[in-house]
């Protein structure tokens, strides 16, 4: 992908650990890389098809500025989500904060944190079996939608389907979502969570009954295997309510687990 960078951007501000870095402030220095397709503007010399970086430099030194962190770590991480936000075309942009004055006591030109954040594709497989189905979807599919983090980018039509693994109770409604968000993989599941919450779901059986149930399936490439979250979702290939609406929407995303696309392995796990 194509970058247009701004090197060695002299910003003074107020951050720092120390109350005095605070009271008096400093000089750090930011470099940023974004990352976009500057193929529209290079084939139409068009400005509004690339990103101005004169405008740029300006939004960055006033989100640097907007706020007093401790740590670097901090601001870097409020700038960079913050530009991903505002900026559409940018996919991915790396951030560089070097703090020249640092008491550091010892010498050293400067201390410095470099981030690098993208937008991200994920999967999520959502259902419900409680009070409107339809409308407990549709509620999270806007939630999701308006979070700072995470755009909605396709939604499969909702399908109606047998209960599984706990077989008496109501049926389900199920689907599944593109997004691509800036969230990682664990505050994606506690965005989640959150949103479950406010839609009443109260896990009190296992498999049993519920307004709302989100779960990640995929989330690029990754592979992850941790207590509380492992992608791709471990259950998603015995469940038809899950990858029929997945193949639908995404149907040459490639699996992890198999190097394959979801609709391939998806047919070949049905016929065997």
């Amino acid at each position: 992908m194509d970058k247009i960078s701004l090197t060695s951007l002299e910003i003074f501000a107020h951050h720092g650990v120390f109350d005095f870095e605070k009271e008096n402030g400093q000089t750090f220095i930011l470099d940023c890389t974004c990352a976009l397709d500057t193929r529209p503007a290079g084939t139409t010399d068009n400005l509004d098809a690339s990103l101005d970086y004169g405008a740029l430099a300006k939004r960055l030194t006033a989100l640097f500025q907007e706020k007093t962190f401790d740590l670097i770590e901090a601001t870097a991480e409020y700038c960079a989500r913050a530009l991903l936000r505002e900026y559409p075309l940018v996919r991915s942009l790396s951030l560089t904060v070097k703090k020249p004055s640092a008491p550091v006591g010892l010498p050293l030109a400067y201390p410095a944190v470099s981030i690098t954040r993208s937008w991200t594709p994920a999967v999520l497989a959502l259902g419900s079996n409680i009070g409107d189905r339809a409308a407990e979807l549709d509620q999270a599919c806007q939630a999701l939608a308006t979070q700072p983090d995470i755009r909605l980018l396709k939604t499969s039509d909702w399908i109606e389907t047998a209960p599984w693994g706990n077989t008496d109770q109501d049926p389900f409604l199920n689907g599944a979502v593109l997004i691509e968000t800036l969230l990682s993989p664990q505050e994606l599941l506690q965005t989640i969570h959150t949103i479950e919450a406010a839609q009443g779901r109260q896990r009190l059986v296992h498999w049993g009954p519920r307004t709302l149930d989100i779960d990640i399936i995929y989330y690029d490439d990754l592979l992850l295997d941790q207590p509380d979250l492992t992608i791709p979702h471990p259950l998603s290939l015995q469940r038809a309510f899950v990858m029929d609406p997945v193949a639908s929407i995404v149907p040459y995303w490639i699996d992890p687990r198999y190097g394959q696309a979801v609709s391939a392995v998806w047919n070949e796990k049905k016929q065997s």
